[in-house]
């Protein structure tokens, strides 16, 4: 029913009739994409925070261009999907301690996501300024939101 829908402006896999394999697909998928922009934030936060966030950039556009793009851009859209990606990292790590696989990457994952939420990137243009501006200030309201919970 669902493969007349593939060319047409949708494209259809087809992942055979076992229940939770589109849910197993979406986890694992999600994993590495919205993961990765969770990582690339916490670097650049540690960056900054260790005084080497200008030299990191540098070496990132020099050596790895395009991943400083892709770094960029996700950077860029964080501030408008932050609040719905928490939940997801959740589940993400739910499900892969249930396979036996750590959890703590998307755990930490949902943590960034969380620092994003309360900060408030949305205003600022220059990337700098998106990721540090408010987001030092954020990681204290996290640490004191986990301290009174």
């Amino acid at each position: 029913m669902l493969s007349q829908l593939d060319g047409r402006g949708i494209r259809v896999v087809e992942l055979g009739g076992e229940s939770g394999r589109a849910s197993a697909l979406k986890m694992t998928y999600a994993a590495m994409t919205k993961g990765t922009a969770a990582l690339r934030t916490a670097l650049l936060v540690a960056a900054h925070r260790l005084g080497v966030y200008d030299t990191l950039c540098d070496e990132f556009q020099k050596s790895q261009p395009a991943a400083f793009s892709q770094m960029q851009n996700s950077i860029r859209r964080l501030p408008t999907v932050a609040h719905r990606w928490i939940g997801e990292m959740e589940e993400i790590a739910s499900t892969f301690e249930v396979v036996g696989v750590t959890p703590n990457f998307h755990r930490g994952a949902a943590d960034m996501f969380r620092l994003v939420e309360l900060a408030d990137l949305a205003r600022n243009e220059d990337l700098e300024d998106l990721i540090l501006r408010d987001a030092i200030a954020a990681l204290a309201a996290l640490d004191d939101r986990r301290r009174s919970t």
